[in-house]
């Protein structure tokens, strides 16, 4: 699932932005719009409903103000500033198609033309109440009514703007229920989903939905394509945990150099024996776009220890372990040595690996594994893409 690249705004929820064309709703759909590179669209159908509604809203608006003026007139009052308002008036009601014109396209609100449709598929579907039209009224009427008409022409012109077209997902914003419903009716012919949503905060709420998911999915195929590129380097990552050759208690991710047996039990560890690479758990990008790229990441190994169960013990609370060798601690500890065990525990590092961009590839410059956490941000990512994964 991804998020639409074509929005069209019906009539329905038109209206709701009022004569300036404007609310917080629009500017964050418009905003969203930016962000993921939609586009947002009026049908001419309801262009035209819209100005009908507006040049019809204004002249109330006059009516009132010269029904005003007469009012006034009866107390003989005569006010001089009615009159330029009503000149204003009536300058934008002669041009105010071209007004509302470059106020949507200041929006970035295209004005689709309507398609093409055979008049007498619009009579069948009107006749037999086939959705956007309403069914024939009942009780002996045979007449069907004829609202449903400019919806018809609205369905079928949104309809063949998003025809066969898979990667639009496209979203009508509609209160209308009835046009909602054919637009579910007669997908399968125009081979498009079409999606239909209630209002514009609804509409914010599908977009950032999905653009949420679709960021995931992206950054999972990004995270992806890193642990891929640092596999093929798999070698110069082993080399590299070979190259360790002391851990501290932290490193092994115990207290006090405890570690558990299969039932439970303390173990002290005694040794470290080896350290092996076993798999990149996550990985991120850093400073792309160049020549030299970064890759942020977090490895998993394999370290077998020997262990032993205690009777008696004071450890720093991080002693270290040479690799192959004792442990080295400013406290003491005696144990059954009869109870030595080799236990193999996984433990995990950071690193980062440098690369050029050769040859439509990647050529390793640099690999560094870090026994100290990188920043905090990088670590939370890195912590919520393996979290990601395991869901």
């Amino acid at each position: 699932m991804t998020w639409p690249r074509k929005i069209f705004i019906e009539s329905t929820a038109l209206f709701q932005l009022g004569p300036r064309v404007e609310n917080v709703d629009l500017a964050r759909l418009i905003e969203l719009r930016d962000f993921v590179s939609a586009r947002l669209y009026v049908t001419e159908v309801n262009w035209l409903e819209y100005l009908r509604f507006r040049k019809r809203d204004l002249r109330d608006v006059r009516n009132r103000l010269v029904s005003a003026k007469k009012d006034l007139g009866k107390y003989g009052l005569s006010p001089e500033e009615i009159d330029p308002i009503l000149n204003q008036i009536d300058s934008l009601l002669d041009c105010l198609e071209a007004h509302f014109r470059d106020k949507f396209q200041s929006l970035g609100i295209h004005i689709l033309p309507v398609t093409s449709i055979d008049p007498r598929r619009l009579l069948t579907m009107s006749i037999d109440g086939t959705p956007p039209f309403e069914k024939p009224r009942e009780q002996g009427s045979e007449r069907s009514t004829e609202k449903g008409f400019r919806d018809a022409l609205t369905m079928f012109t949104i309809m063949q703007e998003t025809r066969d077209g898979t990667d639009d997902h496209p979203l009508v914003i509609t209160k209308d229920d009835l046009l909602t419903e054919s637009f579910a009716l007669h997908s399968g012919e125009f081979n498009t989903q079409v999606s239909c949503v209630d209002g514009f905060a609804q509409a914010i709420k599908h977009i950032e939905g999905r653009l949420s998911a679709a960021y995931r999915e992206s950054l999972r195929r990004e995270s992806e394509e890193a642990k891929r590129i640092l596999m093929d380097n798999q070698s110069a990552l082993e080399r590299k945990v070979a190259e360790i050759r002391e851990l501290s208690s932290s490193d092994l991710g115990v207290l006090f150099g405890l570690v558990k047996d299969d039932d439970g039990q303390n173990l002290s560890v005694d040794r470290v024996l080896s350290v092996e690479f076993q798999e990149i758990e996550s990985a991120i990008w850093k400073e792309t776009g160049g020549s030299t790229s970064r890759i942020l990441f977090r490895m998993k190994c394999r370290a077998r220890l020997l262990a032993t169960r205690p009777y008696n013990m004071l450890l720093d609370y991080l002693p270290t372990y040479p690799i192959g060798g004792n442990l080295v601690t400013s406290g003491f500890l005696q144990s059954k040595k009869n109870d030595q065990q080799e236990k193999t525990i996984s433990v995990w590092f950071y690193g980062q690996a440098v690369f050029d961009r050769a040859y439509g590839g990647w050529t390793l410059k640099d690999l560094q594994i870090d026994r100290t956490m990188p920043d905090p941000e990088d670590i939370f990512e890195l912590i919520r893409l393996r979290g990601e994964e395991t869901k």
